[in-house]
């Protein structure tokens, strides 16, 4: 769903409103809901993992920057440093509180052990050359701003798998602090906030869940 067909959706769902400002109103909620409530939620749906994200070390710097799209670690992802002496050269290195690691580790070598602190991944050793990583992680999705009707009128993720709970985040607010609805009005939104997160839930259960073979390894 594009966003603007969204807007217009709310629109209607708003009273039938025909307020430009209030499209604009909605578009920037929209925004605010999916980067604090949907993406700030402890729950990463699977369409939040990243592509595989390229990256080096620098010599004699324990740092290297997390992408810009950085929002989380994936648990079944991991940074792995690339050792041209083995026959499978990505290996996956340890991960480990920075404090324990930044003095046993405190020397010039390939690094093994990381954590992340800030918008960084810290190593240890740190590196004593340039050596190629790749990092799988939970990423934003792009974000919604703009203009109604201008090129910024896209289908971004949330949009896609779960236009129900951002919708209902978005006229929650819309309802209950711009138009002061009734309280049934703004539940309405808010029950479809609910189920719509309770879906993408189990969803996410069927995606990660569902094609995996249950055996002893």
């Amino acid at each position: 769903m594009l966003r603007d067909v969204a807007v217009d959706m709310l629109m209607k769902r708003l009273g039938n409103s025909k307020d430009l400002t209030l499209r604009q109103d909605i578009i920037n909620e929209m925004v605010q809901a999916q980067e604090t409530v949907l993406e700030g939620d402890v729950f990463h749906p699977w369409f939040l993992v990243s592509e595989e994200s390229s990256s080096s070390t620098a010599v004699a710097d324990e740092r290297v920057v997390l992408p810009l799209d950085f929002l989380a670690q994936w648990q079944f992802g991991g940074l792995f440093r690339f050792d041209a002496a083995l026959d499978d050269p990505y290996i996956e290195m340890t991960q480990a509180d920075w404090e324990d690691i930044k003095e046993i580790l405190n020397f010039a070598d390939k690094p093994t052990h990381y954590d992340v602190a800030g918008p960084y991944l810290l190593m240890r050793p740190i590196a004593d050359a340039i050596y190629p990583l790749r990092f799988w992680y939970i990423a934003k999705g792009i974000s919604l701003a703009g203009a109604y009707g201008d090129p910024t009128n896209i289908e971004n993720i949330w949009l896609k798998w779960a236009s129900d709970w951002l919708i209902g985040e978005t006229g929650s607010v819309i309802a209950e602090q711009y138009l002061q609805m009734t309280e049934t009005r703004v539940a309405t939104f808010r029950t479809q906030a609910i189920r719509g997160r309770e879906r993408l839930r189990l969803k996410n259960v069927e995606m990660e869940e569902g094609l995996k073979r249950r055996e002893m390894v």
